[in-house]
């Protein structure tokens, strides 16, 4: 066989498929000009690895970040007439290959989100949308809506976070405006594991940008340090830092604010009408949520902390004036569609 006649792979995707009461799978999906043969060369249970043999690649050796709290990155090289993929795994799981044959031909590997579901299976969680009603909450440069904002992006996340197997209490499903005492009676009522906020944040100054996560009680120090990581692996937004949030919540189940734009940056506003990004912001609070139980939290049990020492930056840093252009580059290079309809959001 010639090197002309060897199968060329011409692309790798990756995607979720939800459950229906059960755990879901991760999707990777290979696509190629004809059937490939493999070979498995795994030597850690955390990075399995998958060598496509006699094949060829147009694509460039590479690193494909994913963060569905399942798969972090998948790692892309190509060694003579193979390309080797290997699967960075933040949970050792099972995975089954599976080939369509078609054109383009597919390799499918499929792995089981079970961990994620053993964490998280059981766990109640209290999803707050910020404001509603007649408080808007912030307004951005071409007057989209936080409250408009939030309600979306709590939409998503309470259906990422049922099909991982939790129980999910929103504290509005529509534009209405508890007070944040009403709010935190629901979470009390329902004995919830935890209680996030959504917002996005807002400031005279259009230059500043990015994410921001808050504790708003001792117990929602290490949740709010998680959401916060699990922003910047999932987001290439600008990093605003953690810190204490207001106002306080007196209640025996950890509470954070997660801020996951700003909406007084344009650039960042136009993320915010992209539904890819609402996804992905979702998703990123679903990932704190599971590095959180991981740690070992029982179910309708409070784990007491210390203090966090592991504080990454300041709340607000110094704007040079050039990093939205930067992270809008990130952005599309990150494959998110950024378009002017609202109504994305909404979806």
């Amino acid at each position: 066989m010639t090197g002309q006649e060897l199968p060329v792979v011409t692309n790798i995707s990756t995607a979720v498929r939800p459950g229906k009461g059960v755990p879901g799978l991760t999707l990777v999906a290979v696509e190629a000009t004809g059937r490939v043969a493999y070979v498995f060369e795994t030597r850690r249970p955390d990075r399995p690895v998958v060598r496509l043999c006699g094949v060829r690649t147009r694509m460039p050796d590479q690193s494909i970040g994913v963060h569905d709290g399942l798969l972090s990155t998948v790692e892309v090289r190509s060694i003579d007439d193979s390309v080797r993929i290997c699967l960075a795994l933040e949970h050792p799981t099972i995975l089954v290959v599976r080939e369509q044959p078609g054109m383009p031909a597919r390799l499918c590997l499929e792995l089981s989100r079970a961990p994620l579901w053993r964490i998280l299976h059981g766990r109640r969680i209290v999803v707050d949308p910020g404001h509603g009603g007649d408080d808007t909450g912030g307004r951005g440069p071409v007057d989209l809506l936080e409250k408009t904002m939030t309600l979306a992006v709590a939409g998503r996340l309470g259906k990422q976070l049922v099909e991982a197997g939790c129980g999910v209490v929103t504290t509005r499903g529509s534009d209405a405006n508890p007070v944040w005492g009403e709010r935190c009676a629901l979470a009390a009522r329902e004995k919830a594991d935890a209680m996030v906020s959504l917002h996005t944040a807002w400031f005279p100054d259009p230059a500043v940008a990015g994410i921001a996560v808050y504790w708003l009680n001792q117990e929602g120090q290490p949740l709010a340090a998680r959401i916060h990581s699990a922003f910047l692996r999932k987001l290439p937004l600008p990093d605003r830092g953690r810190g204490m949030g207001n106002p306080r919540a007196e209640l025996d189940m950890p509470v954070a604010i997660a801020e996951f734009a700003t909406i007084s940056n344009p650039v960042e506003e136009g993320w915010l009408r992209s539904s890819t990004f609402i996804d992905r912001a979702a998703g990123a609070v679903l990932n704190g949520l599971k590095d959180y139980f991981a740690g070992g939290r029982e179910p309708g049990r409070t784990r007491q902390t210390g203090p966090d020492d592991g504080r990454l930056s300041p709340q607000h840093p110094p704007q040079d004036g050039t990093g939205g252009i930067g992270a809008l580059l990130q952005l599309r290079q990150a494959g998110l569609q950024v378009g002017p309809d609202e109504r994305a959001a909404r979806e």
